[in-house]
């Protein structure tokens, strides 16, 4: 796995053999690649020639200028497509992104999802910058810090790492913003995702040679942005609310809607759960949420068990089965779905699934039990071939924490009570009460227990671990 420099350039060739010579006689290991938007100063011309000393070295050459965004999202697609990159770093072409400070961000990647290296911290500063230009920069970040809740200072800093798993989970077709606004773009939506930040403070230098992209059509880019961002979030959240109903009707009736819609509003946004059940000695807090009308149903106790199981392999490699869990909370996982079209996610069959890497927790929330049950053909024994493609992925030491929905799958349930599905631990939870309250039980207190059809709901669990 590689580690890989973007340096965005058009009429920088007074700076960019400089620059690429000092970067790699201090790391000569780390693979470099500029792209140019044909610049008429030939600096294209330039990176040809230092190709020649320099072999982990690459040109993306495009055709016209398109802004910084257009730039970057085109090398971020041709270093992602080759698979073997760990980390993306980001740096301007002019010599205000010290190279000292990549050892910085080398190290700092082995923990944290994005680093950025940041003026506005102590110890960090601008050298040989006008007042005026300075006060423009400072005004954007504290404007983005007023407007946004991200854990950084530095809003518009071009200087950072990401690694790549993360920055795969970004649909670069929806970014708007092509000149410097990309770069608050770009932390906004890595953060949505769940993204851990860190900031180390550097002294950001005027450039050496040639002249300022930043014009008035920039600044202006930048002052719209947040604005376009909180509308497009305020979107998402209508339509999610939106289809939360729509589901509810098609799934359930408009029976549904009117008996049940205000206990799920109450106590989902109004009425701050304080209940917890109990699970191997340990309480746990019920989730009740909008999306699937958690408080009526298994999700209320799955959610918060898997969430356990994150916790435990924060930072490590994680699969989720089934789309379940984003659709809560921002996370930092790979996602495999067959069926469901969403950003990042992966539309492959989990019994063909041969990722690049093992995994060192897979995660599946009710979903196992569709497998080879609510596809055509029919095969009841699919969910054996998943299970065992899921173990091949499993990385040495690592963990598959899955639930499934007893009453739902029959031909599933008796692959369960003859031992076919065998876990390293398995436990059971039944739904004691119309309130939607659960208990761990053994599996003899589950055993032919049916699925509630009419309200969607599980009324028993089965908790299965696998540890290799």
């Amino acid at each position: 796995m590689k580690d890989v420099i973007i340096i965005p350039t058009y009429n920088e060739r007074e700076n960019i053999k400089n620059l690429l010579g000092t970067i790699s006689s201090l790391f000569p290991n780390v693979h470099i690649l500029v792209v140019d938007d044909n610049s008429p100063d030939q600096t294209a011309n330039e990176v040809k020639e230092a190709q020649k000393q320099i072999p982990n070295l690459e040109l993306l050459l495009r055709p016209k200028k398109e802004g910084l965004g257009r730039a970057y999202i085109s090398a971020f697609q041709k270093v992602l497509a080759s698979g073997q990159v760990s980390s993306l770093c980001t740096m301007d072409a002019d010599f205000s992104h010290s190279a000292r400070y990549l050892k910085n961000m080398f190290s700092g990647i082995r923990e944290f999802d994005v680093v950025v290296g940041s003026r506005y911290l102590k110890e960090g500063g601008v050298s040989g910058y006008k007042f005026f230009r300075r006060m423009v920069s400072l005004a954007a970040s504290l404007y983005c810090r007023i407007m946004f809740r991200l854990p950084i200072a530095d809003y518009t800093s071009g200087f950072m790492c990401i690694r790549a798993p993360l920055l795969r989970k970004i649909d670069f077709r929806k970014i708007d913003s092509s000149g410097f606004a990309f770069l608050i773009e770009l932390k906004y939506l890595l953060w949505e995702r769940g993204a851990k930040f860190k900031e180390f403070p550097i002294i950001l230098e005027n450039r050496r040679e040639g002249k300022s992209k930043i014009g008035t059509p920039v600044v202006l880019e930048g002052i719209l942005l947040p604005w376009k961002l909180i509308i497009k979030s305020f979107s998402r959240k209508f339509k999610s609310l939106s289809g939360v109903i729509k589901e509810a009707l098609i799934k359930r009736g408009i029976f549904f809607i009117i008996y049940h819609g205000p206990r799920v509003l109450y106590r989902s946004c109004i009425k701050k759960s304080k209940d917890f059940f109990v699970f191997q000695n340990k309480r746990y807090q019920y989730l009740y949420r909008l999306y699937n009308c958690t408080c009526l149903n298994e999700r209320s106790v799955e959610i918060p068990l898997a969430l356990k199981a994150f916790e435990e392999y924060k930072g490590k490699r994680i699969l989720e089965v089934g789309n379940v869990l984003s659709h809560y909370f921002p996370f930092q996982h790979d996602v495999i779905d067959k069926y469901e079209k969403f950003d990042g996610v992966i539309n492959q069959d989990v019994v063909d699934f041969q990722p690049l890497e093992k995994y060192d927790l897979i995660v599946s929330v009710s979903t196992l039990e569709h497998v080879g049950f609510d596809e055509e053909p029919k095969d009841p024994r699919k969910i054996l071939f998943a299970l065992e493609n899921l173990k091949r992925i499993l990385a040495r030491r690592g963990k598959i924490f899955i639930t499934l929905c007893l009453g739902y799958n029959l031909e599933m349930d008796k692959l369960l009570e003859k031992g076919a599905i065998k876990f390293s631990k398995q436990y059971f939870l039944k739904r004691v009460s119309n309130d939607n309250k659960w208990k761990e039980v053994s599996q003899e207190e589950v055993k032919g227990i049916g699925y509630d059809h009419a309200g969607w709901t599980a009324r028993g669990l089965v908790i299965g671990i696998i540890e290799n």
